[in-house]
């Protein structure tokens, strides 16, 4: 089985060493710092495979956190798009990415936390005048501030 793992998941302290484990350049920038930067060396040389995702892969993944309504980082898009491309399990304790991951039938499995119970689409609805639009912010109709709200759930 093979593994794709966020910032959080190399970062956890948790024993990760056995598995077939894969992550993206972005990530490896992120945990670059300090004594992270040791317990990287360590995971690099044991069995931590670096690889970019396709640029297919990471249009997927933005269209599907479009029409949920979720938001994750450019870091976190690459990181489900790897695990996309390689038909991996997802390894990480963050909500959004777990459920886009599900919409995008892409396994995952928490390491600190313990996961969703359930998939939750948002949209997004003016405090002022009550249209739906596309995205957070200020309304484009009428200037006020926009609300994520939960839409759908199963």
């Amino acid at each position: 089985m093979v593994f794709v793992a966020d910032a959080s998941a190399i970062l956890s302290g948790k024993d990760i060493s056995g598995l077939e484990l894969y992550t993206t350049p972005s990530v490896l920038d992120e945990v670059r710092v300090g004594k992270r930067a040791r317990l990287l060396g360590y995971m690099l040389e044991a069995n931590l495979r670096v690889q970019p995702p396709q640029l297919g892969s990471i249009a997927a993944v933005r269209k599907k956190m479009d029409e949920m309504g979720d938001r994750v980082s450019k870091v976190d898009i690459e990181v489900l798009a790897l695990a996309l491309d390689l038909k991996a399990v997802l390894l990480c304790d963050d909500y959004s990415m777990q459920n886009i991951a599900s919409e995008l039938s892409i396994p995952f499995r928490p390491l600190s936390q313990r996961g969703i119970k359930r998939v939750v689409k948002y949209r997004y609805r003016c405090s002022g005048c009550g249209r739906f639009v596309k995205s957070e912010g200020d309304c484009p109709f009428c200037g006020s501030p926009v609300r994520r709200l939960k839409d759908v759930t199963h």
